[in-house]
């Protein structure tokens, strides 16, 4: 991959597999790691956002203090994709060229890595609690106010309030 080593995930540790050290792209040909495999990353590529698919979270890599890169393809996450861009945590991009050109300038830039990093992450941190606000939002509508009758869906949402 143009001067990479590349490596599967699965063949990391196993005996007889080649030895990479250095900087090498690593493919993830297993399920249920990617969440966690993004905090060894120098930058984040989300490739499934390449193709129209969905359902790939940019903020996984964000949460990890990473610069997140990403493709066209980001309906399913479009708010999230224009908050990193904003606060300057990622790239999007839609020509291979861009792509290459700021990889390569990611990758020689510490100080720059860095910055998007903390960028990124702090957009997670901004937008934490969606949850526990619904929840409330959803308390707020459906507890009686003085002088009204009360709502028979109040009650199983009391149960889940009292844990805040």
């Amino acid at each position: 991959m143009r001067g990479f080593a590349v490596q599967r995930r699965s063949t990391i540790g196993q005996a007889g597999a080649p030895r990479c050290t250095g900087p090498r792209v690593v493919v993830l040909d297993s399920r249920g790691e990617l969440a966690a495999i993004y905090r060894e990353a120098v930058v984040a590529f989300v490739g499934g956002t390449l193709v129209p698919i969905g359902g790939h979270n940019l903020l996984e890599p964000a949460q990890w203090a990473k610069p997140v890169l990403f493709g066209p393809y980001t309906d399913h996450c479009a708010e999230i994709a224009d908050l990193l861009i904003q606060a300057g945590g990622a790239v999007g991009f839609s020509r291979r060229r861009t792509s290459r050109r700021q990889v390569l300038a990611l990758f020689s830039n510490d100080e720059e890595r860095e910055r998007m990093g903390r960028s990124a992450r702090q957009v997670v941190e901004q937008n934490q609690g969606a949850l526990q606000q619904t929840l409330e939002a959803i308390d707020r509508l459906l507890t009686p106010q003085q002088g009204t009758s009360g709502s028979p869906l109040a009650g199983p949402v009391a149960p889940l309030m009292a844990g805040r």
